[in-house]
């Protein structure tokens, strides 16, 4: 999915986000993300805190 903000305050805030998630389990999940039109890609994790 693709994240963009709705009234950006500078150009930096008019790129958007492409992101992935690539894999999930019950403490959270893996994902990708990427400025739209850029080559270089980043992982992150997510972890569920209770």
């Amino acid at each position: 999915f693709v994240l963009q903000k709705i009234h950006p305050k500078n150009m930096q805030d008019k790129k958007a986000i492409s992101m992935k998630i690539l894999t999930t389990n019950a403490k959270g999940y893996t994902f990708e993300y990427s400025f739209v039109g850029d080559t270089k890609k980043q992982k992150g994790t997510v972890t569920k805190i209770d």
